[in-house]
């Protein structure tokens, strides 16, 4: 579980504080403790720091998790039991979410809140994700967008698949599944609908794979398929699966 989220600056000056309660409650945080905060100006300072990879630190039954970014550090405290591969997808979501939203006035931000618009609704609403979240409603939303798709003559196949690469409705080939697992895999949760499909060429096909929020779509056609149309199509039913879920959660 995680605990709290800071968002800091390689001076070690606090953008964001948030902290997590298990009834799913979101609030602002107590100030980020000195040694954790001097470990994140240490790391920044450092060339070998490598950018967008998890550090991890244990203390006692808790662990911090520290991702640098070029501008900021985002730093997680969870559980010791807390997974780190779900979780360094969380942090990089946030990331790259606050550097192509925000990146242009990180540089000079003088610490006025307000210029931060937003930024703690999108970051608890991936903290609070729930990547694991697969109900027998989530199943039946992905196959109405399955069938939807397959009404569609340009598209040989369609799949939705959970943010571990398990496919819950779809007709993708077995024999293309390793490569869309593997692409699935670099993927990240977002609190947004995916705009620009990420292509993946596999033998004669050419597969589209769109994340929504924990969930990707995955859409494929022959080479020969008009690119511009089949893209539409697979943002129609990224837009489509958005919506179902939304509702769910909301209820």
């Amino acid at each position: 579980m995680i605990l709290s989220a800071f968002i800091i600056r390689p001076d070690g000056a606090t953008m964001l504080a948030r902290s997590y309660r298990p009834n799913g409650a979101a609030c602002s945080s107590d100030p980020l403790p000195p040694l954790v905060k001097a470990t994140v100006t240490l790391f920044h300072s450092r060339s070998s720091t490598r950018l967008e990879k998890a550090y991890t630190l244990m203390q006692g039954d808790l662990q911090w998790v520290y991702m640098f970014f070029k501008r900021f550090a985002i730093v997680f405290l969870t559980r010791g039991d807390g997974a780190v591969p779900v979780i360094a997808k969380k942090m990089l979501a946030i990331g790259k979410e606050l550097a192509r939203d925000y990146g242009h006035i990180l540089p000079s931000w003088d610490g006025d809140l307000s210029a931060l618009t937003d930024v703690a609704r999108m970051v608890d609403s991936i903290v609070m994700m729930d990547t694991d979240w697969v109900t027998d409603d989530v199943v039946r939303a992905a196959e109405e967008v399955v069938d939807h798709a397959l009404e569609y003559g340009e598209v040989s196949y369609v799949g939705v698949f959970d943010m571990h690469g398990r496919m819950l409705q779809g007709n993708v080939p077995e024999s293309h599944l390793l490569r869309i697992r593997a692409a699935i895999d670099q993927l990240v949760p977002s609190g947004a609908t995916g705009v620009v499909p990420v292509e993946l060429g596999i033998g004669e096909f050419r597969a589209y794979l769109l994340r929504v929020r924990w969930l990707t779509v995955v859409i494929a056609t022959h080479r020969s398929a008009r690119r511009v149309r089949v893209m539409s199509v697979a943002g129609e039913l990224a837009q489509m699966l958005d919506r179902a879920v939304a509702q769910l959660v909301d209820n």
